[in-house]
């Protein structure tokens, strides 16, 4: 009975107000994310005909220094401008980062790798404290469940979903062997969040 009461405490959670909204913004992002991680290096060695070696010197060096930027100032921001605020800007920027690669493959648009990975941990690391501050003194445990559930649902459909895209869209996308349909994908789960 103690399991049932704790879906119960749960489920609840989702009718109190802004719960729900983080939780699906959650999936979204980590749907994205996700679909990401699993098809970008196919993006650009298979859609592109790069080596892995330009994967590795390349475009992880970007997202590092993406993330190396955005990490230690997103708090800082957060705390001056309001993290919904932070979170809505983040996500916005990300999807328009997320989007460009499925209209052109011209090598300028390397140059948004920082902002996307920018974008990625921001709506990584804010959510957890804007659910947090949703919740009263108790249910922290239950909200925790929830929060993870819809990030783990999140990762779960988003390679799977992009996967069919990329098959789906392989003929038209062809010049990409479909692969650009990640780009898509993603950026249509990030907006969804705006």
């Amino acid at each position: 009975t103690s399991g049932r009461s704790s879906l119960g405490l749960a489920i609840s959670m989702l009718r109190r107000p802004g719960v729900a909204t983080i939780c699906l913004a959650e999936g979204l992002w980590n749907f994205a994310l996700a679909a990401l991680r699993a098809f970008v290096v196919l993006y650009f060695t298979m859609g592109q005909d790069r080596s892995p070696t330009f994967v590795a010197t390349v475009i992880f060096p970007l997202v590092a220094l993406g993330i190396a930027v955005a990490a230690p100032t997103v708090g800082w921001l957060a705390d001056r401008v309001g993290q919904v605020r932070v979170l809505v800007v983040a996500a916005a920027v990300y999807a328009v980062g997320m989007a460009l690669p499925g209209f052109t493959s011209a090598s300028w648009v390397i140059v948004v790798i920082p902002v996307v990975a920018a974008g990625a941990v921001t709506v990584m690391t804010l959510p957890f404290s804007v659910l947090m501050r949703l919740l009263p003194g108790h249910g922290h445990g239950a909200a925790s469940g929830l929060f993870g559930f819809s990030r783990g649902l999140g990762a779960t459909l988003g390679p799977v979903a992009t996967g069919v895209a990329i098959v789906t869209l392989a003929p038209v996308l062809d010049d990409t062997q479909g692969y650009a349909a990640m780009w898509w994908v993603c950026a249509a789960a990030l907006l969804l969040t705006v």
